[in-house]
């Protein structure tokens, strides 16, 4: 089985989870399966742990990200999420893995580097705030693809479409569009 790498990268708020999921659903649909998991799982993960299954725990995950890069180097959460996908049992689970938060360029280099895509959420409705050191987004030049997802704009078909022609392009679909939807928002 030869299984794809992706990343997903937007600003919170613009639909990762959502997006993710919706590619699990299309290759379930498709009898095929899609892993996902992210770069703040292990970080998650602690603070469950640490704060006994507090469900608010945004702030506290971005100061123990920090506090890990700082005190174990700038990779430390790379190294968790590779072997986290490492450990993923491709034979039987995962045509795709998709990793729902890439925010740094580091990652998005890694994953490419295991010759997976980087792919952009296009959402207008959100941006990007600056206001922590992982919400200024990746450089432009790490994206391969582009989907554009508003949830007030765009019906659930359209985003459909935009899947099925990404997993086309990555060889996990067989998927011909209808005429009518050959001027698709995607770019490669």
């Amino acid at each position: 089985m030869n299984t794809q790498l992706i990343g997903l990268t937007a600003p919170s708020g613009a639909g990762k989870n959502y997006i993710a999921n919706t590619f699990q659903k299309v290759l379930r649909n498709n009898n095929s399966e899609a892993a996902i998991t992210s770069f703040s799982e292990p970080i998650r993960q602690l603070c469950l742990k640490l704060f006994e299954n507090n469900t608010n725990t945004h702030q506290a995950m971005q100061e123990i990200g920090r506090w890990g890069r700082h005190y174990f180097g700038e990779d430390v959460w790379l190294k968790c999420t590779k072997r986290t996908i490492d450990n993923i049992d491709v034979h039987e689970l995962a045509n795709l893995i998709i990793i729902s938060d890439v925010r740094f360029d580091r990652e998005a280099i890694m994953i490419k580097n295991s010759q997976g895509k980087i792919i952009n959420i296009n959402n207008s409705e959100v941006t990007w705030t600056n206001e922590d050191i992982g919400d200024s987004g990746i450089s432009p030049h790490l994206i391969d693809m582009n989907i554009h997802y508003n949830p007030n704009h765009f019906n659930q078909d359209y985003l459909f479409k935009q899947i099925k022609q990404i997993l086309t392009n990555l060889q996990l679909l067989d998927y011909a569009p209808e005429e009518e939807y050959n001027n698709v928002a995607l770019s490669f």
